[in-house]
């Protein structure tokens, strides 16, 4: 519980602050936001709580999975886009995840596999393809986190909850 308060208010800003600088991003407003938003929190249940009231909870005001922004849908044709790079990339979510493959958290995998694939390509054209397929998530993330963004920010108001899952 604690353990983890402190890593979402010091370790996790401090370790973005890093990445940020090492790819050449200024992202200092957003982390400070983050941090600031972070103690509304007392506790890790705290946190719990109002990620429960978002995302868990029927009727949950917030959807995870990126294909209901993009097609309104789930298993839409975002999803299939999706299905098309897990197979090309042989790879699939994680079974794990209990959960179709546009959910967020399997879709932020699949870009930092592919990252992580650009950088260890033997040849340049086999690293431009691995790179036009992050891209081709890029752009679906592009299109639907700021929809799942303001979804979320309008349940942290309607329902009273600190605004942080929103920042």
């Amino acid at each position: 519980g604690e353990a983890f308060i402190a890593a979402m208010r010091e370790d996790l800003p401090a370790d973005l602050h890093g990445l940020a600088r090492e790819i050449g991003l200024d992202l200092d407003a957003g982390i400070a936001r983050f941090r600031q938003a972070m103690e509304a929190f007392a506790n890790a249940e705290s946190l719990l709580v109002a990620y429960s009231s978002l995302f868990l909870v029927p009727p949950s005001p917030a959807r995870l999975n990126i294909g209901y922004y993009l097609d309104g849908t789930l298993l839409g044709n975002g999803t299939r886009v999706l299905m098309e790079l897990y197979g090309r990339q042989g790879v699939a979510p994680s079974p794990a995840l209990h959960d179709t493959p546009d959910h967020l958290v399997a879709v932020l995998e699949l870009l930092a596999l592919l990252f992580h694939r650009a950088d260890e390509a033997g040849e340049e054209s086999r690293r431009e393809e691995i790179l036009a397929d992050a891209e081709v998530v890029r752009r679906l993330l592009l299109r639907a986190l700021p929809k799942l963004s303001g979804q979320v920010r309008d349940a942290e108001k309607e329902r009273a909850l600190p605004a942080f899952y929103s920042v």
